[in-house]
Parts: structure tokens; C-alpha cells; sequence
């Protein structure tokens, strides 16, 4: 009898669920695309390679749907000015996303507590490392782009003051590489405003990346240089690897719930994250996701079913004394956690041309390999959450059942199904990011004759092999000057 209470109450449970967001929707979280992104997001990223200005348009309408969150509706419709073209108005509105960033910082009591027993998506979405970094950059380049040097210089002492905020304390020589190229990118750009001294501290602050790409630290680049000039080539690829969501919901059987009812709270607690590193345990194993990361291009299902592992119970259990069945109600316990789907890695060497002259990409920033970095270093505290809500969750709905049911056993039980339908339907992965940024940015500088000059952009194939040439335009070199010039691969 109380195995078939329990299937019953564990379907009463998915069936009541069901109507609140649509069948598959009720696990999934949200209609998601091959890849794994919201559905929305990814057909954004697919109109933005070939039809920025109609996106930025819809945007600025409003007829085109955004992130919720006020900080990342700031970069995505600053990207999508970036792309269109817009690039006053796109550079306003990465400012704004700058100090929007740099409050969200700080610290949310309430948001952090609210997030207990609903998801992390109730916490105020805070860029990682590289994305803050990005910002300032991609708004120099719309300045860059607008031919307001001094904006973009602006942008650049933003970059240097944020790369010693976020590099104070690490050592000269494990400086991260994404740190040496934006240093090198806001020497590019101090040379271009002509402030000389803070072009030299930049470069040097690049360290041997300067001396890689092949013109850096040049006295013949003051002024009286009336011969030639410097263009600065950045060339964009892809995609930055992306979160997506996997959940797995168990049914905590009723010898596991009587832990979570019986005893002190401190008791309590511990059974549910017990419970809880148990299932992240069964997860991982059922997903395969040990390190993380998806590094195929198919998006695996996000949720899974799974019954609580018939093992032997630890001896320190009193519900297994004389091996008999607790009898009790089960409870259904959802966990979500994010992880990286992986975007194929761009093809590499890549080369631009004016006419004889040509270079290779001295450079590299390997955004993908950051955006990596990034989310190890928080894969700790997002675990660390997870398991503090699912302790709250079933706590909380442990004690409201056990509560009513001493007034009214049938009330009780209903509002029991209820708060677990409800712990169900909130339980969300946080998976929101800046999924519009490149998944690397190489630079080529080229020195070239004063002038009006065809460039052209070599993609080779894997192996070597000679690929597509693009033409990035004609390009008006001023002698003594450096000219900037960006571009976007989009696969």
C-alpha cells in the first residue's frame, strides 16, 4: 500500500505540473534551439551575420524579444548597433553597460536569498572577467569606427584600469594571455590619439606579445613620420562557447524524506545535502558531464529521470533498522546546473594582403579558451548554491507538509504536492551570458605607404591548405597614423 501511495502522489505531481508551462517546457525551462540557446537568442545570432541593420532597428522598435535582465538588453542591443553600423548610438549604450557591470559587483542580500528557493536566475546577472573586459573594448571600436579617436582612447584607459583591478595580484609572468592583448590593442589605440607615453606602457605591459606582431614600441612613429602608416586589421570568428541547462529530477524515496522531517533542523539540513550531492553525483554520471564542457555539435536532452539508487543505507540510519520499508510520502527533487556547449573551433591561420605587402595574424585573443577559465572559476560557487537550495527546497516543504497535517492530514498532503509542484517549476540553471561575443579576435598590422590601399583577407583551410579570400575594402592610409579596420567571420 504505501508503494502505491507513493506512485500515485509522484504522478498527481507531474501531471498537476504539467499545465503550469506546457509539457516539455515544465523541465526544459525554456524552448531551446539545436545548440542548446534559447530559441530566440540563437535566431538572433543567425539574423546579426546577414541582417544587422533590420535586428538593430527591431531592437531599438522593441520588436524583437531580449534577455529580461536590464544589464544584458544593454550589451545585446549595443552588439547589434555594433554590426549595424550605429556605432554612436551602440557606444552609448555599452557605456551604460559599463557602469551598470561595474554596480552589479556588489553584493544582493535579498536577490541572494530569493535565490535560495527559487533559481539563480533571481540574482542580478553579473559579467565574468572576460565579458567586462569586452565591454570597453567593443566600444572602442565603435569609436574607432566612428573616427573619434579620443572615444576610443577613453575606452582603452577603461581597459588598462580594468586589467589592473582584475590583474592586481597576479604574478608578471602568469599574466593571462587575453590581459597581454588587450594591452597591446589599447597601445594600438593610445598610438592613434598620439599619447606616446601611454602607448610605451601598454606595450611593455604586453610583454613579448609586442614583439610578436612586428611593429610595436617604434620611435619612427612620432610625428614627422610622413611616409607611411599602420593599419591595424582585427578579425573576428565565431561564437564564444555558450551555457545550456541540464537538470535531473529523482524521486526521494519516503525513508529519505523521513530524514528530512525528523530530527533538528541542523539534521535536516544535512539529509538534504546528503540528497543533494548524491544526485549531482547520478548527473554527472547520467550526462557525462565530468569536466563540464559539450564539445560535439548536438545538444544533449536537459533533463533526466532518475530513481533513487536501491543501495545498502548507511548504519547510522534509523530508517533501516530491521530492514523494514519507511512508509511516508515521496518527494520529487529537481537539480539544475549549467555547463558549456562547445562551438567548433575556428580554422586556423589566417593572413591580410595589400597588394605585395602581407601579414600574418601577430595576435590572437582565444575568447572560447576565457569564457572556459571563466566558468571554472565559478563552477565551485554555482555548486555550492545549488545544493544550499535543494536543502532549502525540501526543507521548506517538509515543514509546511508536516505542519498542516497535524490540523488536517488531507490538506496537508495537497499543499505537500503543491509547494513540490512549485520547488519543480522554479528550480532554473543560470545560463545567461553575453552570447553574442566572437569566440576569438585575431590582429594583423600591416605598415603601408601612405594612401589608398585594397586589402584582403586569406582564411586558410585546416592542414594548411589555401582557402577563401575576402575583401575587407579599400582603406585610406595617412602617413604618420594608425587606421583601424575590424571584421567578422561569422563560421
Amino acid at each position: 500500500m504505501p508503494r502505491v501511495k507513493a506512485t500515485v502522489r509522484v504522478a498527481a505531481i507531474l501531471v498537476a505540473a504539467l499545465p503550469f508551462s506546457g509539457c516539455a517546457a515544465t523541465f526544459g525551462g525554456y524552448d531551446v534551439a539545436p545548440n542548446g540557446l534559447p530559441r530566440e537568442e540563437d535566431a538572433l545570432r543567425e539574423a546579426l551575420a546577414y541582417e544587422a541593420d533590420r535586428v538593430y532597428r527591431e531592437v531599438v522598435d522593441g520588436e524583437r524579444p531580449l534577455p529580461d535582465d536590464d544589464l544584458l538588453r544593454l550589451l545585446y542591443a549595443g552588439t547589434a548597433g555594433y554590426y549595424a553600423g550605429s556605432w554612436r548610438d551602440g557606444s552609448r549604450l555599452l557605456d551604460l553597460a559599463s557602469y551598470l557591470a561595474d554596480d552589479r559587483v556588489t553584493f544582493s542580500l535579498s536577490r541572494q536569498a530569493l535565490s535560495l528557493v527559487t533559481s539563480d536566475r533571481a540574482l542580478a546577472y553579473t559579467p565574468a572577467r572576460t565579458e567586462r573586459l569586452m565591454i570597453p573594448y567593443v566600444a572602442a571600436m565603435m569609436y574607432l569606427q566612428a573616427g573619434d579617436v579620443d572615444g576610443a582612447a577613453v575606452e582603452a584607459r577603461r581597459i588598462e584600469a580594468l586589467l589592473d583591478q582584475l590583474d592586481a595580484d597576479v604574478p608578471a609572468d602568469s599574466i593571462p594571455d587575453e590581459s597581454r592583448f588587450l594591452h597591446y590593442f589599447a597601445g594600438c589605440v593610445f598610438e592613434a590619439a598620439r599619447d606616446w607615453n601611454a602607448a610605451d606602457v601598454a606595450y611593455r605591459r604586453a610583454g613579448a606579445l609586442a614583439e610578436a606582431v612586428g611593429i610595436a614600441i617604434d620611435r619612427d612613429l612620432e610625428p614627422g613620420m610622413d611616409s607611411v602608416g599602420d593599419v591595424v586589421v582585427l578579425v573576428e570568428r565565431g561564437f564564444v562557447p555558450h551555457r545550456v541547462e541540464q537538470s535531473v529530477v529523482v524521486v526521494l524515496p519516503p525513508a529519505q524524506v523521513a530524514l528530512l522531517t525528523e530530527g533538528s533542523a541542523g539534521e535536516k539540513a544535512a539529509a538534504a545535502v546528503e540528497a543533494a550531492i548524491r544526485i549531482l553525483a547520478a548527473a554527472s554520471h547520467v550526462h557525462g558531464d565530468r569536466s563540464g564542457f559539450y564539445h560535439d555539435r548536438g545538444y544533449h536532452s536537459q533533463l533526466h529521470l532518475e530513481p533513487w539508487p536501491a543501495d545498502d543505507c548507511a548504519p547510522r540510519r534509523r530508517i533501516c533498522d530491521d530492514g523494514e520499508e519507511v512508509e511516508g510520502e515521496p518527494y520529487l527533487l529537481r537539480i539544475s546546473w549549467p555547463v558549456l556547449h562547445q562551438e567548433p573551433p575556428a580554422p586556423a591561420p589566417l593572413r591580410v594582403r595589400a597588394g605585395m605587402v602581407g601579414g600574418d595574424a601577430g595576435a590572437r585573443l582565444d575568447l572560447a579558451a576565457a569564457t572556459r577559465r571563466d566558468f571554472e572559476a565559478e563552477r565551485a560557487a554555482i555548486l555550492a548554491r545549488t545544493i544550499a537550495r535543494a536543502a532549502a527546497k525540501v526543507a521548506l516543504s517538509a515543514s509546511v507538509e508536516e505542519s498542516v497535517k497535524k490540523k488536517d492530514e488531507a490538506a496537508g498532503q495537497l499543499l505537500g504536492i503543491l509547494t513540490n509542484i512549485g520547488t519543480l517549476l522554479t528550480e532554473r540553471a543560470d545560463t545567461r551570458a553575453w552570447h553574442l561575443l566572437p569566440g576569438s579576435i585575431s590582429l594583423v598590422r600591416l605598415r603601408l605607404p601612405a594612401g589608398t590601399h585594397e586589402l584582403a583577407l586569406e582564411v586558410d583551410r585546416s592542414g594548411g591548405e589555401r582557402g577563401r579570400t575576402e575583401v575587407l575594402g579599400p582603406v585610406h592610409v595617412r602617413a604618420g597614423t594608425t587606421t583601424f579596420l575590424s571584421t567578422r567571420l561569422w563560421r
